[in-house]
């Protein structure tokens, strides 16, 4: 995959990141959890899941059994299905978010987090600043957010990181383009403009049924 930056230089996407000393390291610890496992949260693990590298266990949430349910039998024995959102945490060095917004306070406010932990949120709207409130003791520093797109679940998705994490860029590249943003104003602006992808498919559909309708065979219209 490619690797943009947000001011738009392209480069090769790490598949692992680089430290100081010049050795590569995976770009994923041990044990990646997974709190709240909606559409976007269930795509990454999709996407993790599938491709060629991928953390060694998946700690999900329980909350919404059928998808979970679902994740747990398309790959056994990599994703493990938590009894509780604490134990989630427990078990995890890495935690990946994507609750609700307006659930945070409330799913968040009960956790026990470790100062060790290291957290990318994928919740809309969500400051930072209000993450590490929400995550004490966690320092800011091991806290990103991140804004994939659905077809990371094909490994084939645009992600939003912020701030520029190398070990977070290079797990998204894994997933299609990370693309990293330093300010969180600017993630602000890019972060609406993804709302409009459900638009910007509907239109593409639109064509795609004109096409069809017009004789072109559904193959070459999809192209």
């Amino acid at each position: 995959p490619l690797h943009r930056s947000s001011e738009g230089t392209v480069g090769a996407g790490a598949m692992s990141a680089v430290s100081a000393d010049g050795s590569t390291e995976s770009p994923f610890p041990r044990v990646v959890g997974f709190l709240g496992v909606g559409t976007i949260n269930a795509a990454v693990i999709t996407g993790l899941c599938s491709g060629p590298s991928s953390p060694e266990r998946l700690v999900l949430s329980p909350r919404g059994a059928a998808r979970v349910a679902a994740l747990k039998a398309s790959f056994p024995g990599r994703v493990e299905v938590a009894a509780s959102n604490q134990e989630v945490l427990d078990k995890s060095e890495w935690v990946v978010v994507a609750v609700l917004p307006s659930q945070a306070p409330d799913v968040l406010g009960d956790l026990v987090f470790r100062p060790s932990h290291f957290v990318v949120s994928l919740m809309a709207g969500v400051s930072n600043r209000d993450l590490g409130k929400l995550m004490a003791p966690v320092p800011s520093a091991n806290i990103v957010r991140a804004v994939p797109l659905p077809p990371v679940k094909d490994r084939e998705g645009v992600t939003l990181v912020h701030p520029r994490h190398p070990r977070v860029m290079a797990m998204f590249d894994l997933l299609g383009i990370a693309v990293g943003v330093d300010e969180e104003g600017k993630m602000a602006k890019m972060q609406t403009v993804t709302a409009m992808m459900g638009a910007y498919y509907a239109m593409l559909r639109t064509f795609h049924e004109w096409l069809v309708g017009g004789g072109v065979g559904p193959a070459d219209a999809s192209t």
